[in-house]
């Protein structure tokens, strides 16, 4: 009976941290959207769908939030440590990023608008949090089919935001009608990081993952 209720416990909280999974693979999708809509801001000019973004990025950090709170002192040291960083960006750093983005303004003579490196950077930590987070998703249990799955989202999640990277600096850089300093160099980084982890993802994934992967990418191209 012992052995049952430790293992019965051990699934709860492995359960619990596959949903906290899931929904951090929705709100780094949603920090992306709002982080590269940012990118193509002009100084002094609409928000286009900003705020709309930003009410979807804050709606998940709150199912985010209410499932953190329930990783105790029962859950590995690591994983309470970034459930407590995450906890912590997602309650006032949320405030403040956003704030800080709203200062990431430049002028030049032939136009204004945000400067693309500096908003990546500011959304950086938060986006690596989440991704690390469901890195150490697997800890604890002995289900190796669950740590192989995980470290393959966790390929597939930086190959994303690589992508999604790539997707604003473009759009930055259309609204300015130029690169500004170090975007373009940014830019090649991001496609190689991306081809990078996407190689990683592929030789992980089983044949039927690659097949998925594959038919999913011609489908959108």
């Amino acid at each position: 009976m012992a052995s049952a209720e430790s293992s019965a416990t051990q699934f709860g909280r492995v359960l619990h941290l596959a949903k906290l999974g899931q929904q951090d693979v929705i709100l780094a999708q949603d920090l992306q959207n709002e982080r590269d809509s940012a990118l193509g801001l002009t100084y002094g000019g609409p928000a286009g769908n900003l705020p709309t973004l930003r009410a979807a990025t804050n709606a998940e950090a709150t199912q985010v939030l209410g499932l953190a709170a329930g990783v105790d002192g029962s859950y590995p040291a690591n994983i309470q440590a970034s459930v407590t960083a995450l906890r912590a960006e997602l309650g006032s750093g949320l405030v403040r990023l956003r704030n800080t983005v709203g200062t990431q303004y430049w002028d030049k003579t032939n136009g204004s608008g945000v400067e693309g490196l500096a908003v990546i950077s500011d959304y950086a930590p938060l986006i690596n949090n989440l991704v690390t987070l469901n890195d150490e998703l697997a800890q604890g249990t002995s289900d190796s089919t669950l740590a192989i799955d995980v470290r393959e989202l966790n390929l597939l999640s930086l190959a994303k935001d690589q992508a999604s990277q790539q997707r604003g600096l473009f759009y930055n850089a259309f609204t300015q009608q130029l690169f500004s300093d170090g975007e373009l160099q940014a830019l090649i980084s991001a496609r190689s990081a991306e081809q990078s982890d996407q190689a990683a993802f592929l030789s992980a994934a089983t044949t039927a993952e690659q097949h998925t992967f594959n038919t999913d990418r011609k489908s959108v191209v």
